[in-house]
């Protein structure tokens, strides 16, 4: 190939980068107001980003316990006579990490025939906090996506070419907004935590093999569902036993620290974090944000849609729940 041939083969490469950026920009500009309309304007006018993590975190009805008061509890006797003890009847709530946070940022106390549980700071500036802490995980996942395409793709394109395309799909998806509303930072967190694992597997040294392991094994902290990514810590031969030992090293440490926390049995802390028996696991939902591992396995299994009020499933008919 001639000189002239080369710069003439570039420059129509360039071209046709320019114009596919061209048509990708009005469609990120597009979805990115969309994001930011529905994930924060609006959030901050009404709501202020309240929601199930908020609800599960500060609210006394998502707080599964049980105050114990001094018999006879009458009114003559005194004030502090009245005050009760409280009693947590299920310890570990999503995870030990999410566990840990709601005994640190809640105060609760039993005074006379009631459970009050009140946060230590206020909600809604914390929310904004954890908020902004969302849009940076959001930007850390959109990064760490590409550099993963980079790194595995034959033609290896600029990591800034890779994470406009990722962000652009990305924002075009209605459910990208909904966890920014409602400030979902333990799935986000779940999110990286679960790619830096893939990034730090796939490359091979044994810094990068141990920390996938303990990222792996945080996620699972979190909340129990990258535990399914279990077997990759097996797949490649070698430092599996450093993945292995990092991952489960990693487990123990945090069950144990919540076992001390909590003031339970390192036992029953294992099996409330990995054998949840009692949550409805498996139980499908006709609501978009709720759509996910579960409502696969549910529907793989067959299992019928339950009735319930005051809670996320809905009585709705199987045939309206889609993958």
């Amino acid at each position: 190939m001639s000189l002239s041939e080369l710069k003439s083969s570039v420059q129509s490469t360039r071209v046709r980068g320019i114009l596919g950026w061209i048509a990708l920009l009005p469609f990120t500009m597009w979805a990115l107001r969309n994001t930011v309309i529905n994930g924060i304007t609006y959030p901050l006018s009404h709501g202020r980003f309240h929601g199930d993590f908020s609800s599960a975190l500060f609210n006394v009805g998502w707080v599964d316990g049980l105050c114990i008061w001094p018999a006879p509890l009458s009114q003559e006797t005194t004030a502090v006579a009245q005050y009760g003890t409280y009693e947590r009847s299920v310890e570990i709530l999503y995870g030990p990490i999410f566990t840990f946070a709601q005994h640190l940022f809640l105060e609760t106390s039993c005074p006379p025939f009631t459970l009050i549980a009140v946060p230590r700071f206020d909600i809604n500036q914390f929310l904004t906090v954890v908020t902004i802490a969302n849009l940076c995980l959001i930007v850390a996942c959109v990064l760490i996506l590409a550099k993963l395409l980079t790194m595995t793709s034959c033609r290896t394109p600029t990591m800034v070419s890779q994470a406009t395309v990722i962000a652009t799909l990305w924002l075009l998806d209605n459910h990208l907004s909904y966890s920014i509303s409602v400030a979902a930072i333990p799935e986000l967190t779940e999110l990286m935590l679960i790619l830096l694992t893939i990034l730090f597997l796939i490359q091979s040294t044994t810094r990068t093999q141990i920390l996938a392991g303990s990222f792996l094994g945080v996620a699972a902290m979190t909340k129990l569902v990258p535990i399914v990514l279990l077997p990759l810590m097996i797949f490649r031969r070698s430092y599996t036993t450093q993945r292995i030992l990092a991952l489960f090293g990693t487990v123990l440490l945090i069950c144990t620290l919540t076992s001390r926390f909590l003031g339970i049995s390192l036992t029953k802390t294992f099996g409330q974090t990995f054998i949840p028996a009692g949550r409805e696991l498996l139980s499908p939902t006709g609501s978009n944000e709720f759509r996910g591992l579960s409502d696969a396995l549910a529907r793989i299994l067959d299992i019928p849609v339950p009735s319930r009020s005051g809670t996320i499933f809905h009585n709705l008919p199987t045939s309206t729940c889609h993958l």
